[in-house]
C-alpha cells in the first residue's frame, strides 16, 4: 500500500517537478491559515493543469483530508447537524455522478469547467 502511494506521488512529480505543486500548497495553506477555507478554491484549478482532472481530484481530497481530521472533533460539537446533515447526504448521493463525468467528459473541459466555477465563486465572495 505504502509502495504505490509513494509510486502514484513519484509519478505525479515526474513531470512537473516538486517545488510548483509545493509551492501551490504552500500558498493555499497561508489562505487556509488566514481565512479558514478556500485552499483547495486554489489548488484545484492549478493542480488540474499540473496533473489533469483525475489526479487533482485525487491529491486534493487527500490534502483537504489531512488538514482536516484535526479539525473535526471541534467542528462536530460546533455545527448545525440539521443543515450539514442533509448537505451531506446530497453530496454522496451525487459523487457516483460526479465520478462518471470525470471518467468520461474530455479532460480539457473539465478543466476549464472546474477553473470557471472557481472564478465565478471568486468574484460572488469579492463582490458580495
Amino acid at each position: 500500500m505504502i509502495d504505490s502511494v509513494i509510486a502514484y506521488i513519484a509519478a505525479l512529480f515526474a513531470a512537473t517537478g516538486f517545488w510548483i505543486p509545493a509551492v501551490v500548497v504552500l500558498v493555499a495553506g497561508l489562505m487556509r491559515g488566514f481565512a479558514g477555507f478556500g485552499s483547495a478554491m486554489l489548488m484545484a484549478p492549478v493542480f488540474a493543469v499540473l496533473f489533469g482532472p483525475t489526479d487533482m481530484i485525487a491529491t486534493v481530497v487527500a490534502i483537504e483530508l489531512a488538514v482536516s481530521l484535526q479539525l473535526y472533533p471541534a467542528a462536530r460539537r460546533d455545527c448545525d447537524w440539521r443543515i450539514i446533515g442533509p448537505m451531506s447526504v446530497v453530496a454522496c448521493l451525487a459523487m457516483p455522478l460526479g465520478a462518471w463525468l470525470l471518467a468520461s467528459v474530455d479532460k480539457g473541459l473539465i478543466v476549464k469547467t472546474v477553473s470557471g466555477i472557481i472564478v465565478v465563486f471568486v468574484l460572488i465572495m469579492a463582490t458580495g
